[in-house]
């Protein structure tokens, strides 16, 4: 039965399943060094801002299930990391003393979180509210400000 907010509710369900890191799929030789420019100070909410990307699919069979595309996702993301190894690093303030921030290739890989909810594609995409349950579908952990070496950049979704 749908509640009286068209459904949200069923989206605060969400079980995290898995966590895991996904590693380069091969050491990396040489590691990359970025510093990390931004026209605000740092510290004013920088390590609060992330770009968030849903992609929705369908099935193709009964079989096809998440832990399968998770697996697949697992593998192709180890490869992608190795061609770009910016995105398995972590942040760090630069070695120079000015507390410039940059990002260091250190294989210390992306984040891939497996996680289930009790509501169907078909029923998600009807919402009439989904841009706020899109938002409370989405699992992610805020860098920290002290120890942002410590905080994966790239986070991978799969959602049952």
């Amino acid at each position: 039965m749908a509640s009286p907010n068209n459904g949200i509710t069923n989206v605060h369900k969400l079980k995290i399943e898995a966590l895991l890191s996904v590693t380069p799929y091969k050491l990396i030789d040489q590691r990359p060094v970025r510093r990390v420019l931004a026209t605000d100070p740092v510290g004013s909410g920088i390590f609060r801002r992330c770009l968030h990307v849903l992609l929705y699919y369908k099935n193709v069979s009964e079989a096809d299930s998440g832990s399968v595309f998770a697996g697949w996702a697992k593998e192709s993301l180890a490869r992608a990391l190795y061609e770009q190894p910016l995105l398995s690093g972590r942040l760090r303030r630069g070695e120079d003393g000015d507390g410039e921030l940059e990002i260091v290739s250190n294989d210390g890989g992306a984040r891939l979180v497996e996680a289930q909810m009790n509501i169907t594609l078909s029923e998600f995409l009807e919402l009439k509210e989904k841009e706020e349950a899109e938002a409370q579908l989405v699992s992610w952990n805020d860098i920290d400000e002290h120890n942002p070496q410590f905080s994966p950049l790239f986070y991978v979704q799969v959602t049952n």
